[in-house]
């Protein structure tokens, strides 16, 4: 059982490291705000959780692509890795890219958020990358459309989380969270994703 996961790991990493647009992607969330700092200014926080879902999601839709080009799903199945297990292991690697950009800049970070926030900003990072993985889908692989639409359904999202209450937040990313998961779960065991494979 052990052994499935660290080839899961191992393969999540390789896929990291080949993917320049993974690299560059962390390097502008990273770079970014220092560049901001500089000037004398701070990101606002819906600009620092929109480029850690785009961060998150450009990995979870570069290791989904490559796992229908490779034939690295059906490999999976045959393994009995689950959906959940594979998702997480995708978001493991993908919140250790974002993690790099929260060290560096987390005096401006911790300024901007409370740890209540977390509440809704986990959920609403790990529904972001369903989307990705949801959009990856349906339109076949094509980046642009799928980078395009989840981006203007992310930015939608995130405005309309953060001109909510607390308690608010929680409650929409939690439900969104829900409702996206279960999208992809029976997205992943359908005739339209097994047709791509």
């Amino acid at each position: 059982m052990l052994n499935k996961y660290s080839f899961l790991i191992k393969k999540e990493l390789r896929d990291f490291f080949r993917s320049y647009k993974c690299i560059l992607m962390v390097l502008f969330i990273t770079i970014y705000p220092i560049i901001w700092r500089i000037r004398g200014k701070i990101l606002p926080d819906v600009i620092y959780i929109a480029f850690f879902q785009m961060a998150q999601g450009q990995f979870i839709f570069d290791s989904f692509l490559n796992d229908t080009k490779e034939k690295g799903s059906l490999f999976f199945i045959n393994m009995k890795i689950s959906f959940e297990s594979q998702f997480l292991i995708k978001m493991l690697i993908a919140f250790s890219q974002v993690l790099v950009s929260i060290l560096v800049n987390f005096k401006d970070i911790a300024y901007l958020f409370s740890p209540i926030d977390i509440l809704w900003i986990i959920p609403i990072i790990f529904q972001a990358s369903f989307l990705m993985f949801i959009g990856t889908i349906i339109s076949g692989g094509a980046e642009l459309s799928t980078a395009l639409s989840v981006t203007a359904i992310i930015f939608a999202i995130t405005f309309a989380v953060l001109l909510s209450p607390t308690i608010i937040r929680i409650l929409i990313s939690l439900g969104l969270l829900t409702i996206t998961y279960l999208i992809s779960k029976k997205m992943y065991y359908s005739k339209i994703y097994r047709s791509q494979l």
